[in-house]
């Protein structure tokens, strides 16, 4: 039976008048919500935990924890939290900072910095043995970007064992690092892991988390279904208008809040058309640079779904960085 916002308004347990259908699939959900005053619903098919989408105001959206992309990101490579390295996720504060009383200048603590050593020495091997296996990859922009990611990792610790700087400096460098490691990570978790899972000949099936993803909130079925394949937590958001009597929900929750996720949020006021002005070879530009690049908007418009895969429409492209002028080549 279809459904009006009126209705799941005044009684969300609506939603759960197929639970005795038998099958299960993709656009089913182990959980279900009721959204926007009724409007939309949102379920998943392999998580027992629904949020509040951030959706309403448009905002940049970073995670607190290492500084990583917020909504954005899973469309991507869904990113793993490697429990086992809770130093690529930490929050450092001033107390690992080293410094005499007489300067503002210090370092990070050495043995939080010899911490980064070992896992990223590790991560880059591993990144190695994957490429020498995969010579299609090697002259394609994503050996380009990975490559980058290795070099980087490199310099940003070496900067942390090398320079002493006012402490927002070297704080902003131990969260570069962290940064190229997960980057690097997901990565590999993505092409050795989920995606052989996602391609596999067992398709339909929906595996439940294995990893402690950061998942993806969604209206594109295609990513549904690949996530949900692939182990990765994910939740579709629809119309209460395309509830149907095929739609399985097994139970209705209360969606948790955006204060309870481990992100933050900013006013926005629209991306800038200058990101640099001066000298080409001056190091805050690749900070600008690298700061720009992370911002992503988060928009209000949850979109249509289809049940067909090819004409899933792709997600909206990450704006570009803008102008980049070099002072020196503009005099």
């Amino acid at each position: 039976m279809p459904l009006t916002a009126a209705q799941v308004l005044a009684n969300p347990a609506l939603l759960t008048i197929n639970r005795s259908k038998t099958s299960f699939n993709y656009l089913d959900g182990n959980t279900g919500a009721v959204l926007f005053e009724g409007r939309a619903f949102i379920t998943t098919p392999n998580v027992y935990t629904v949020h509040q989408p951030v959706l309403g105001n448009v905002v940049p959206i970073r995670l607190k924890r290492d500084g990583r992309f917020g909504a954005e990101d899973p469309f991507q490579r869904p990113q793993p939290r490697a429990l086992t390295q809770d130093v690529m996720f930490m929050n450092p504060s001033e107390q690992h900072f080293r410094t005499s009383l007489d300067s503002k200048l210090g370092y990070m603590d050495p043995g939080l910095v010899t911490r980064l050593w070992d896992p990223s020495i590790a991560l880059v091997k591993r990144y190695r043995q994957f490429m020498a296996k995969c010579l299609d990859l090697t002259s394609t922009s994503t050996a380009t970007r990975f490559n980058g990611h290795v070099t980087q990792l490199k310099v940003w610790i070496g900067r942390l064992e090398a320079i002493k700087a006012p402490w927002q400096d070297i704080l902003f460098a131990f969260t570069q690092a962290q940064r190229h490691y997960l980057e690097l990570e997901a990565f590999l978790e993505y092409m050795e892991v989920r995606q052989p899972l996602m391609n596999s000949e067992d398709y339909g099936k929906i595996l439940l988390p294995a990893a402690q993803f950061i998942g993806a909130i969604t209206n594109k079925v295609v990513v549904v279904e690949e996530f949900a394949k692939a182990g990765v937590p994910v939740w579709l958001i629809r119309p209460i208008e395309q509830f149907t009597e095929e739609t399985r929900i097994d139970a209705v929750t209360t969606p948790y809040p955006p204060e309870a996720l481990d992100i933050e949020m900013g006013p926005w006021h629209g991306h800038k058309s200058l990101v640099w002005n001066r000298a080409a070879d001056d190091p805050q530009r690749h900070d600008n640079l690298m700061l720009f690049g992370r911002e992503f908007l988060s928009y209000t418009d949850f979109g249509r779904t289809s049940s067909v895969r090819d004409t899933i429409e792709r997600p909206l492209a990450v704006p570009s960085f803008g102008r980049v002028i070099d002072e020196k080549n503009s005099l």
